[in-house]
C-alpha cells in the first residue's frame, strides 16, 4: 500500500507530512477531496469485514493507524528469525549465485519487516 501511495504523491496523507490547508483558503476543497480519495483506495484495498469496521474514521492517517496498531505488531518474531538467518547462512555447496540470491531474499523481506514496524510509529 504505502509503495501505492508514494507512486501517487500521497503518502503524506498517511505518515502525517501533508496537513490541511486552512479550511478558508481555496485549496481546502481540492485537498479534502484528495484525503477522501485516498481513504477509499485504503479502505477497498482490505477485506470488507475489517473496512466495515473502519467507516467511521474520517481520513487516511487514522485508518492507516487503526491497522497498523491491529496487524504490525506480530513482525518482531519474525524479525528476529530473519536476523538469525542471515547470521547463521552460509554457502556450503550452494552457488554463489544461489547464495547471494538466499541472502538478497532474507535482506529483502527483513527491509520490507523493518520499514512496516517504522510506518506503526508514525
Amino acid at each position: 500500500m504505502t509503495r501505492a501511495l508514494n507512486a501517487k504523491n500521497k503518502l503524506g496523507f498517511i505518515d502525517g507530512t501533508l496537513t490541511p490547508p486552512d479550511p478558508t483558503k481555496p485549496e481546502y476543497t481540492q485537498w479534502n477531496q484528495t484525503k477522501d480519495m485516498v481513504l477509499t483506495w485504503i479502505l477497498n484495498s482490505i477485506s470488507p469485514s475489517i473496512a466495515n469496521s473502519l467507516e467511521y474514521h474520517i481520513d487516511p492517517r487514522s485508518v492507516w493507524l487503526d491497522l497498523s496498531s491491529r496487524f504490525c505488531h506480530g513482525n518482531n518474531a519474525r524479525i528476529y528469525h530473519l536476523k538469525r538467518a542471515l547470521s547463521s547462512l552460509h554457502q556450503t555447496t550452494n552457488s554463489v549465485h544461489d547464495y547471494f540470491n538466499q541472502i538478497k531474499q532474507l535482506w529483502d523481506e527483513l527491509s520490507h519487516l523493518q520499514t512496516a514496524t517504522d510506518l506503526t510509529d508514525m
